[in-house]
């Protein structure tokens, strides 16, 4: 069964109102596209919104694929981008 719970950032389906998405912005086209959702949940964490999963909205759970393989470079991105900014492990 699924609990509704919050989490600091998530690599999901987003669900959100409008005027949320104009408060946070676009998504940041610097990072590959496999760290694009972590990283716009991230912010959201950071800037006091809620990540939430919810029982009411669960309809399956979708990795975020991307057409370009990682490579080192993509993850220096998005670390550095975060470094400083969150506890040691952030997807705790």
């Amino acid at each position: 069964e699924i609990e509704e719970k919050e989490y600091p950032l998530m690599d999901f389906l987003i669900f959100t109102g409008r005027e949320t998405l104009q408060e946070l912005g676009k998504f940041d086209d610097r990072l590959h596209d496999s760290y694009s959702i972590l990283d716009y949940t991230l912010n959201a964490h950071m800037k006091g919104c809620k990540n939430l999963i919810s029982p009411s909205l669960y309809t399956g759970l979708l990795a975020n694929y991307s057409f370009s393989p990682l490579d080192h470079k993509a993850h220096l991105q998005f670390y550095t981008k975060w470094r400083g900014l969150v506890n040691h492990s952030p997807f705790a």
